[in-house]
Parts: C-alpha cells; structure tokens; sequence
C-alpha cells in the first residue's frame, strides 16, 4: 500500500488540530496589536473584523500544503488513484481560493466601513471627546 496509516493520521491531525492551533496563534498576534495600537478603535474594529477570515484562509492553506507534502507527492499509483487524488487536490485548492475571496471582500468592506465612518462620524466624536463638561 502507497499511503502508510502515519500519514492519513498527521493529516487528521492537521486537519482538527489545525484550526485550533491557527487559532491561538492568531490570538496571539491580536493581542500584540491590541497592545501597540490600545486607543485606536479603527484599527481594532478592522482587525477583530478580518479575524475569522485569516483563521480560515491560513486553516485551509495548512491543510493544503499537509495533502501536497504527504499525500500527493512521491508514491507511483494506478491511473485511477491519481484521478481521485487530482479531484481532492483541486477541491481543497478551490476551497482555499474561496476563502481568499472572501478574506479580500471582508478586506474591502472593512476599509470602506471605515472610511465611510471616519468621514461621517469625525466631528460628532471630536466634539464629544473635546467638549468641556457643563454643570
């Protein structure tokens, strides 16, 4: 047999284990930015808006890469294996371009959101922030 059990099990693992991983991961790197950029609400709002985004676009570029390294690559297989292998290979590759997709419209709604927020909004928050307090 061409697939030893080590490899559909690191595949398994990378498949649960993955997202789980990415996550704390990406948790990580949140709270540095929350840390470097505390009282910027618009950097926040636009990070914590891409977050599921990035979790699922770098989850499915990992297990991408695990099938390509273990799986489909190196073993000589009959025809017919190698036409199955080619459709899974091609749907986790479409998969991964979906969520690149939607990590770019998430992007572009997030910009435009705050853009469209910073123009209407500037003024009445300056005021609120700024104005002396009556008694």
């Amino acid at each position: 047999m061409g697939l030893e059990i080590w490899k559909w099990s690191v595949l398994v693992l990378v498949i649960f284990c993955g997202r789980l991983v990415t996550g704390w991961c990406l948790n990580i790197v949140i709270f540095m930015i929350e840390r470097n950029y505390l009282f910027r609400q618009k950097v926040l709002h636009f990070v914590y808006g891409l977050k599921k985004s990035v979790l699922v676009f770098i989850w499915l570029d990992l297990i991408l890469l695990a099938w390509c390294l273990l799986i489909n690559r190196g073993v000589k297989r009959t025809r017919k294996t190698n036409r199955i292998l080619n459709y899974v290979t091609r749907t986790l590759a479409s998969c991964l371009i979906g969520a690149a997709i939607w990590l770019a419209k998430a992007m572009l709604i997030k910009i435009d959101a705050s853009s469209f927020h910073v123009k209407r909004f500037f003024d009445q928050i300056q005021e609120t922030l700024f104005r002396p307090m009556r008694k």
